[in-house]
């Protein structure tokens, strides 16, 4: 055999050693696993907190007793499905797999100085965050750091959608905290018609007339059960609103407010939060109707109908 073609195949399998040892080093550190959230107990987390990328808004989320509430950048009670949502992600322990352990890599997995923050305490102890970045190619998970640790990890659940989420979306839009069950009466003012609504024993009546209870139901059920679709944080001015409302709760709670229509939306205030809401304009037109069609159909005639 030649020297030349000994020194080729020497080459060639120097090459292939190489190769097998780059595959072995490369599959030991993509198939190391972990479990970020494995110390995590989401029953006894009482604080979440987001902070957006260095030197960005923070939003902190607080457990109350049996609620949350957004402590800052406002106060505000914060939507429980939101929380939940996030808490039962969590719970599920998600494995997460080393992808990089070399920062320079941080850029192409979204993990700049911008991305956000994650972090959940646990009442007395220290708790996690994470730096969250890009979702993954498949959609289902995303790129995480730890803080504090130099690893790249690939989650095995994306939390970027929670992590990402303005003020806005983790703000509760539900209007009213009570359901039509916990309310003894209800006045509405249209016009010049007041419209006096009485609980009484297991039947409802509109200005001392019998009403039937589905009617009521579909009339303010649906209205008590409203979400809202934004928030109106700045002064507000009502002008002429289109219905004055008012509802006294069981215990002695009473919420009032105003309703005013506009193009396309309308705008409903809540005393007992100081709060001006947004909703869309079906929703008063909705009440409006229920309302005359009341009138119309059991308040003018002047009979009772069941």
């Amino acid at each position: 055999m030649k020297r030349s073609t000994k020194i080729l195949i020497g080459i060639l399998v120097l090459l292939g050693i190489a190769f097998v040892v780059q595959r072995i080093t490369y599959r030991t550190s993509t198939t190391e696993n972990s479990s970020p959230f494995s110390k995590i107990d989401t029953s006894k987390v009482i604080q979440i907190s987001i902070a957006r990328g260095l030197g960005g808004e923070e939003t902190v989320i607080d457990r109350e007793g049996r609620g949350w509430f957004i402590v800052s950048p406002m106060r505000f009670p914060a939507s429980r499905s939101e929380v939940n949502l996030l808490l039962s992600a969590v719970a599920g322990d998600p494995i997460a797999s080393v992808v990089s352990d070399n920062l320079v890599d941080s850029l192409a997995y979204g993990l700049d100085a911008q991305a956000p923050i994650l972090s959940l305490s646990e009442n007395g102890q220290e708790g996690v965050s994470l730096r969250i970045g890009n979702v993954t190619p498949d959609y289902d998970g995303c790129y995480v750091e730890i803080v504090g640790d130099r690893k790249i990890l690939d989650l095995a659940k994306n939390l970027r959608s929670y992590a990402a989420e303005s003020l806005t979306n983790w703000r509760d839009k539900r209007i009213f905290d009570f359901s039509l069950g916990d309310v003894q009466a209800a006045d509405f003012a249209l016009g010049d018609t007041l419209y006096h609504f009485m609980h009484v024993n297991t039947a409802w009546q509109v200005n001392g007339r019998d009403v039937p209870n589905a009617k009521v139901h579909e009339v303010i059920g649906d209205f008590i059960g409203t979400m809202a679709i934004d928030f109106v944080d700045s002064s507000f001015s009502w002008g002429d609103s289109a219905i004055d409302y008012g509802f006294s709760i069981s215990g002695g709670a009473r919420d009032t407010g105003k309703i005013k229509s506009s193009t396309a939306q309308a705008y409903i205030s809540n005393s007992s939060v100081g709060q001006t809401y947004v909703i869309g304009s079906v929703i008063l037109e909705s009440l409006e109707r229920g309302l005359r069609e009341i009138s119309r159909d059991y308040l003018d005639k002047g009979t009772a109908k069941r």
